[in-house]
């Protein structure tokens, strides 16, 4: 009953909360990762498409990577960090989250090139892995206001 009671106030809630998007991009691999050849799938480039065909004319929030040797190309409003997502997402109200990004059971997660060994390849024990947001996040969200999230990450729906 609490579920669609939530379900039904939320549906009819017309606030303009509800046409504001978090728009998250990882890197899901680099450039010639581990030699593989093949090019860099940044997060950002999703979000960027999704802000320009999906949501033109809402308040849009971005993060992106910037850490790291090769950080995203896309400029974003904030460096896509777990304290970043935490405190723009409980403090802002927003209708839709989205993510591109690695994922577990119970987080989604981002990685980037800390550091080189000399060969200029990224190589995966390189890579610095941290967490982009976790379900022990969830407590720190306004529960009035809920957003539709859709996790372009593997696990994150466990199970599925």
């Amino acid at each position: 009953t609490n579920i669609c009671d939530k379900l039904v106030a939320t549906e009819s809630d017309t606030g303009s909360w509800k046409d504001n998007a978090l728009l998250l991009g990882a890197f899901i691999n680099f450039a010639n990762e581990d030699h593989s050849g093949n090019p860099a799938t940044d997060g950002a480039w999703v979000a960027e498409l999704m802000s320009d065909y999906v949501f033109g004319g809402w308040g849009i929030t971005t993060m992106y990577e910037k850490s790291g040797r090769t950080p995203s190309s896309f400029s974003c409003d904030f460096p896509l960090t777990n304290a970043n997502v935490v405190s723009q997402w409980s403090a802002n109200d927003y209708g839709v989250v989205a993510w591109t990004a690695h994922g577990s059971y119970d987080a989604a997660w981002r990685k980037y090139w800390g550091w080189d060994d000399g060969d200029k390849v990224p190589e995966s024990n390189e890579m610095v892995w941290d967490t982009l947001f976790a379900t022990a996040d969830v407590p720190s969200l306004d529960d009035a206001h809920p957003s539709i999230v859709y996790s372009a990450t593997c696990e994150n729906g466990h199970p599925q």
